[in-house]
């Protein structure tokens, strides 16, 4: 490694001795849960927005969920649409949206909350694709 001028500083692994003394870690601006060897979104950053909601909230709200994977598209698209149809009605950037966009807003907040129970595996594994893969390569 040394030869190689790979400095092995930061590197962790699924055992059972880091995972204890680091449960979660940050891994494509996603956290990695060392002990379950899953990926989740870090949430922590939404929070609950103020009673008066604007294109303002809206925006800073929907740019907090970064997903370089996409696979919290479902819910982090959502306030991305309300944005473009707060623009469309041509609402200001700092009055109050009206009270059925308020109401939607409000359950996609609720939504992106849940986003931490999302987990995805970091390995996928297919116990039969060595023999599909050896068995194509013969034809």
């Amino acid at each position: 490694m040394a030869q190689a001028k790979f400095d092995p500083r930061g590197w962790k692994f699924t055992g059972e001795a880091i995972s204890l003394k680091y449960p979660n870690s940050p891994v494509l601006e996603l956290l990695w849960d060392i002990s379950e060897d899953v990926l989740f979104c870090d949430n922590s950053l939404v929070e609950i927005p103020p009673d008066i909601i604007t294109r303002r909230v809206i925006l800073s709200c929907a740019n907090r969920v970064f997903d370089p994977i996409g696979f919290t598209c479902p819910v982090s698209l959502q306030p991305k649409i309300l944005l473009q149809e707060s623009w469309r009605s041509k609402v200001s950037r700092d009055s109050e949206i009206s009270k059925d966009m308020k109401k939607t807003f409000l359950k996609c907040i609720e939504d992106i909350k849940m986003l931490h129970l999302v987990k995805i595996p970091r390995t996928f594994l297919i116990s039969n694709i060595s023999f599909k893969l050896s068995r194509i390569l013969r034809c």
